[in-house]
């Protein structure tokens, strides 16, 4: 045991100059990325994700082709159809309008719902036996008033 702490003792100075070596190296290493370059190129960046921007303008043709191609009698296709948008493109459609219900027994509709309508309004008015009162509605993007106010914040 004596003699690894005399080894140790005498050789002090280049333990630890090796040590440093190897620390610096690692240091200088992790510093530097595998090109060489301090500051790595911006033109090698990966790209994360890609976002793809879609203007919707074929929305009202879509419809169009739906009624030519179907039974215009025929609502509740139109209806199905109307509940598969979402709020934008529903407040811009021909065939649907977004409204907002009111409600006070059925609770289960929801705050903005897409439905059939046209600029005279929803197409139906009630679910089962409920009748759906509408407090306003949104047509190509216009706010129309049916039993309140239109909102001041929104288009």
């Amino acid at each position: 045991m004596l003699g690894i702490i005399k080894f140790f003792l005498d050789n002090i100075i280049s333990i630890t100059l090796v040590t440093l070596v190897i620390l610096a190296a690692l240091v200088i290493f992790t510093a530097f990325n595998p090109s060489g370059d301090i500051i790595p190129d911006a033109s090698k960046k990966e790209i994360d994700k890609v976002v793809t921007i879609e203007t919707y303008s074929d929305l009202n043709k879509t419809f169009d082709s739906i009624l030519s191609n179907s039974d215009v009698c025929n609502q509740e296709q139109l209806e199905n159809t109307c509940t598969t948008l979402n709020n934008s493109h529903c407040k811009i459609a021909s065939c649907c309008v977004l409204r907002k219900p009111l409600h006070p027994i059925v609770t289960t509709i929801p705050a903005l719902e897409c439905v059939a309508g046209n600029a005279n309004g929803p197409t139906f008015h009630s679910v089962g036996n409920n009748p759906i009162h509408t407090e306003y509605y949104y047509h190509k993007d216009t706010c129309y008033n049916d039993k309140g106010t239109c909102p001041s914040n929104k288009k």
